[in-house]
């Protein structure tokens, strides 16, 4: 045991201290907030509670007139950090937690990995890793959990990567694939899209590189296949079901480029690479982004040793990572710049809602950047001259806009902004003069305390004094705003032992627009949108992205209104000689004892989205399913019958799908177990 800990005490205090700045969440002390609340966990609840039922997600008939949850690139169904967290039992408040804070330690961790890799030195990976998981991007967007999915696995994926264009072995092209896999199946499909451009980049690269070693070139095609395949297997579910819905998918062509005007990270956001608290403000300065996409903080050490590094690396690694750091702040200005103009016409880049997420590629890059220096300065090899002018003058100007502030401030809101802060307020927003004061006054005594301990003759231990104290300070600022809401964790699990485990069917016979005064839902503050998911209450609305082109439609052209008239199922004309006699609202399916007495076919409609994937079956023959008001289903019944209509989802490609996948992913487990066991057994030898 002593021996694990001596050889892990990195990634060891590295999960400890992020734990500790996230003390709000990790002491499950208050709950997140905002998208993770109302839309995220309410998707997973929604998965576990149909496995934990014995029935797979297909069909969430709790929202919008129904979607297809397997479908849903966000709902956590194919992502296997959710899977492992819903085997002890049905995803709560708790489980949201967990997932949160898995965020925050596998990017810490991955970070770490990918640091140790490029400088073999765990001291500077230990520095950056912490900064980069506590970064600006991390906390202010921590109500965004595939945002965290898709930053945590950054690292992983890149590490492995440019393992396998090291050393040429297979086994790390399969992990690349594997993380790449793994970060696709939960990550916001953004971050997926920029990886791709990634790898293509990367490939080039090497390729290039090795242009006159024939055998490397073969190895690197061959890896880059393995990589494709294997990830393509791993991620046969995840395909499939999104394949399955792109016919109806209100999202899958391009936005237009006049909706692209907002969450845009500016040049008025850049002060948060140094004053991150300013963005919380109250100005029109930031008014085009939202509160948690502004923050671009990655350290005052991380500032400090970019700027020395600039002048002082020169490795391979130096010209890449300016490219990517440039890069990614001209893409994350979205349509500020007439860059994104272009870059707007290539594949996929039209999909982006929010660019301000491309700054995360510039923390990442300018971090690494940053470890260059650090490395330079425990080594002893750095210039004494440049190290402390560079202080100087990030301290200079720190207190050059610290002191013009304290002017022009109002003096009476610094101890309103203070209290409200100390009582975890999320509501104390000030001047842009206060914030930057308050911010100002940190980072002088933070540089101050730096410049004093480098002078100490251990180093290391000093840097880390610094760094820990600023993520800590910097996390309890935003974190009121960003990362938690003031709503005690124990009230809202309760909460969760409440709810219903059986559907309502009460439901069944109500039309869909009175539901929500026919049937009042259990509610809890913090919880708003997407309560019928909880409450397993069908319903015509609430809050999804993955919206079907037809439901949209339908609410400009009154088609909605029209059908939301009627209950889940109904006969298109109601009138003599026709009945529904009993009805059910089941798990991927809908039943219905129904007599049509009329000498002709009624139709039968089903108040659901139209989606391909159901089938009908009337007394257990096939009946062929129609789009009825361009909107939802309908079926035929014949003349002078009666008996039970039934309507199942059915996809048997994902059963397949699911089968490949684990067995890849079970291949896979063996395969490492196999290289780990018989690497240690040679080494103990």
């Amino acid at each position: 045991m002593r021996n694990f800990i001596l050889n892990n005490k990195y990634i060891i205090a590295l999960v400890t201290i992020v734990l500790l700045c996230l003390w709000q969440l990790s002491f499950f002390v208050y709950i997140s907030k905002w998208d993770n609340i109302d839309a995220y966990l309410p998707y997973r609840y929604f998965v576990s509670d149909y496995l934990w039922n014995g029935e797979f997600p297909f069909w969430n008939s709790f929202q919008n007139l129904g979607t297809p949850v397997y479908s849903d690139l966000q709902s956590g169904t194919w992502y296997p950090i959710t899977w492992i967290i819903m085997l002890f039992g049905k995803y709560t408040i708790g489980s949201l937690t967990v997932e949160i804070l898995s965020c925050y330690i596998i990017a810490a961790v991955g970070f770490y990995k990918l640091g140790n890799f490029i400088y073999g030195n765990p001291k500077v990976s230990f520095i950056v890793a912490l900064c980069y998981a506590l970064s600006g991007f991390m906390v202010g967007s921590s109500q965004l959990l595939p945002f965290l999915i898709g930053i945590a696995w950054l690292p992983w994926i890149i590490f492995a990567g440019l393992s396998f264009f090291k050393t040429l072995k297979y086994r790390y092209a399969i992990l690349t694939a594997l993380f790449l896999a793994i970060c696709t199946s939960g990550a916001s499909p953004p971050f997926v899209i920029i990886l791709l451009y990634v790898f293509v980049a990367m490939f080039i690269y090497f390729l290039w590189k090795n242009k006159t070693e024939k055998k490397n070139i073969i190895t690197i095609v061959a890896g880059g296949g393995v990589i494709l395949v294997v990830s393509v297997l791993l991620l046969l579910p995840y395909i499939n079901s999104f394949y399955e819905f792109l016919p109806y998918f209100n999202r899958s062509e391009r936005l237009p480029y006049e909706r692209l005007t907002y969450n845009n990270f500016t040049v008025y956001e850049y002060i948060s690479f140094l004053f991150p608290f300013s963005i919380l403000s109250e100005t029109e300065l930031f008014s085009h982004t939202d509160v948690t996409l502004r923050n671009g903080y990655f350290g005052i050490l991380g500032v400090i040793y970019l700027v020395i590094s600039f002048f002082s690396v020169k490795n391979k690694y130096f010209v890449p990572l300016i490219i990517v750091a440039i890069l990614s702040l001209l893409f994350a200005a979205g349509s500020s710049t007439f860059f994104y103009k272009i870059a707007y016409e290539l594949p996929g880049f039209g999909l982006f809602k929010h660019s301000s997420f491309f700054k995360i590629y510039f923390i990442f890059s300018s971090l690494l950047l940053a470890g260059f220096s650090i490395k330079k300065e425990l080594r002893g090899d750095l210039s004494k001259k440049m190290g402390d002018n560079t202080v100087k003058i990030i301290f200079g100007t720190i207190f050059l806009i610290t002191a013009v502030s304290f002017v022009n401030m109002p003096k009476e809101e610094l101890s309103q902004i203070l209290q409200k802060l100390i009582a975890s307020d999320e509501k104390f927003e000030g001047t842009l003069s206060s914030h930057l004061f308050i911010n100002g006054i940190i980072l002088l005594v933070l540089v101050s305390l730096f410049f004093f301990l480098k002078k100490k003759r251990n180093l290391f231990i000093g840097l880390v004094v610094v760094v820990v104290l600023d993520v800590f300070i910097q996390v309890q600022l935003s974190a009121p705003k960003t990362v938690y809401n003031k709503i005690e964790y124990s009230e809202v699990s309760s909460f969760f032992n409440e709810l219903p485990n059986d559907i309502n069917q009460e439901a069944s016979i109500i039309p869909l627009k009175n539901l929500d005064e026919k049937l009042p839902l259990k509610k809890i503050d913090g919880f708003w949108r997407n309560l019928s998911i909880l409450n397993k209450t069908i319903s015509n609305k609430g809050y999804n992205p993955m919206r079907f082109k037809s439901f949209e439609k339908g609410k400009e052209n009154g088609a909605l209104d029209q059908t939301i008239e009627n209950p889940v199922l109904f006969f298109q004309e109601p009138e003599e000689g026709v009945a529904i006699n009993s009805t059910l609202i089941g798990y991927n399916k809908f039943k219905a004892g129904v007599v049509n007495n009329a000498p002709q076919v009624k139709k039968f409609l089903l108040n659901q989205n139209y989606h391909g994937q159901w089938k009908a079956y009337y007394n257990e023959k096939p009946l062929a399913i129609m789009k009825e008001n361009e909107l939802i289903m309908g079926v035929e019944i014949p003349a002078k019958s009666s008996g039970e209509i039934q309507f199942v989802y059915e996809s048997p490609r994902t059963t397949y799908a699911m089968i490949i996948s684990g067995l890849t992913y079970l291949m896979i487990i063996i395969y490492f177990f196999k290289v780990t066991f018989f690497a240690k057994r040679i080494s103990s030898k």
